[in-house]
């Protein structure tokens, strides 16, 4: 058996049954489904509960197919969010109290910001001026 990756957080042992999804400013509490997504369980029974389908179901806004759950509070993330692959779900599920969603098919979408500096005379005194412009 492999070795954990880090202790579960005094918290999980009082929820065992829950964990908390957050997508931007949204955090859901639901119930911990042990399975990611059909592909993860091909023995799987037709109406069990995925994983996948609790995010789809609290988060219509993202596409099924641009979910992608993420972690940093794993050891082995050493801080940075890491995907969480399905095949690996199973494995780091009650070690995790909060599973940040991210929606991939934003992801690709870059906020950049071009900065344009005027000056102006305004008598004796120059001023910079800044301007900024959001692109997506």
């Amino acid at each position: 058996m492999p070795q954990p990756l880090t202790s579960p957080p005094p918290e999980a042992a009082q929820t065992p049954d829950l964990i908390v999804l957050k997508h931007n400013q949204k955090r859901v509490m639901v119930k911990r489904q042990k399975s990611y997504d059909r592909s993860s369980v091909p023995w799987i029974i037709l109406n069990s509960k995925l994983m996948l389908d609790s995010v789809c179901k609290n988060f219509p806004d993202i596409p099924k197919d641009g979910v992608t759950l993420q972690t940093d509070k794993l050891n082995i993330c050493y801080g940075h969010f890491v995907d969480i692959a399905a095949e690996a779900w199973a494995d780091v599920v009650d070690l995790l109290t909060v599973v940040e969603v991210v929606n991939q098919k934003e992801v690709g979408r870059v906020k950049e910001t071009r900065s344009v500096q005027r000056t102006v005379d305004s008598g004796r005194h120059f001023t910079q001026l800044s301007e900024s412009e959001d692109f997506f």
